[in-house]
Formats: structure tokens, sequence, C-alpha cells
């Protein structure tokens, strides 16, 4: 699961309004939301495999000779901002350790 960030799914997030439109289309959370519980039914216990973007803070980009306009963006608007409402997991997308859930390492966009 890639960046379930309250930033991305929330109406309220800093991310959310250019991927409203996209999001509600699919039915994109609710679609998560229900696949997360199958994943977890106590017949299947199939460990969900974390993405998580980098969580900003005021040091990132520092030194960075060509960062993208994506880049500067997150910078600017504090998009997933450490310690931030944004930078947490949409209610019900958080790993569950008692469900073998893997957090890889966080990501830069690129």
């Amino acid at each position: 699961l890639i960046d379930p960030y309250n930033d991305f799914f929330h109406p309220s997030g800093k991310a959310h309004a250019p991927l409203a439109a996209s999001l509600a289309s699919v039915k994109a959370v609710p679609n998560i939301l229900a696949l997360l519980a199958w994943a977890r039914r106590a017949d299947n216990r199939i460990p969900v495999f974390y993405a998580l973007h980098h969580q900003t803070q005021d040091t990132d980009y520092a030194g960075w000779m060509y960062p993208t306009h994506s880049n500067l963006r997150v910078k600017e608007g504090k998009v997933f901002e450490k310690g931030s409402w944004g930078a947490q997991c949409y209610e019900g997308t958080e790993p569950n350790w008692e469900n073998g859930d893997v957090v890889a390492t966080q990501h830069y966009e690129v």
C-alpha cells in the first residue's frame, strides 16, 4: 500500500484536491479499506506491505542542485510534514503489526 496518508486520502488533506476526482471515480478509499479488511480477516491474515512517502522536514532538499517542481511544492506546502496529522495514515489504513504488516523505508518521489 503506497502513501495512504491523510494529506492524500482525506478531503482536508493538503494534496487531496488534485486527486479528489480520480479517487472518487474509482472509489479508491472505500475499496482500499475493504481490501485491507479482507486481507486481515482471521481466515486470510495476509500481510500488507507499506511504502510510505518521506515525511518532510525543514532541512529536506537542502543542497539539492536540481529539485523538481514537485519536490519544491511538497517542501513549500509542508505536505506530509513529520509529526503532522497529514503525515498520519488515513483512519483504517494503519499498519497492523499483529497481521504481520511490513513498512519499508520511506521514499521520496522522483
